[in-house]
């Protein structure tokens, strides 16, 4: 979806680098849909293991299973600290 975006906006005359397009939606907090990548705050990554999915507001239950398969080790965080919370 990223290059579609990209294409369209060098048909509309933009003359910049695709890195710097991604960096502006980025900014914009506006999400290039793509399988392989996952894009989520470090703060909200680093609230998983305190607090569980339905207090982080900003990732939803389908996304916290896309993290737990990409990343391992933030479910075994989660195991480890969240009992310690209550």
């Amino acid at each position: 979806m990223g290059k579609e975006i990209f294409e369209i906006l060098r048909n509309e005359g933009y003359t910049g680098s695709y890195s710097n397009m991604e960096m502006y939606l980025t900014k914009k907090n506006l999400k290039i849909e793509d399988p392989k990548e996952i894009m989520v705050k470090r703060k909200d990554l680093i609230k998983l293991p305190y607090k569980s999915v339905k207090e982080v507001e900003t990732i939803s239950k389908e996304l916290h299973e896309k993290i737990i398969q990409r990343y391992p080790v933030i479910e075994v965080s989660i195991y480890i600290l969240y009992p310690l919370q209550k």
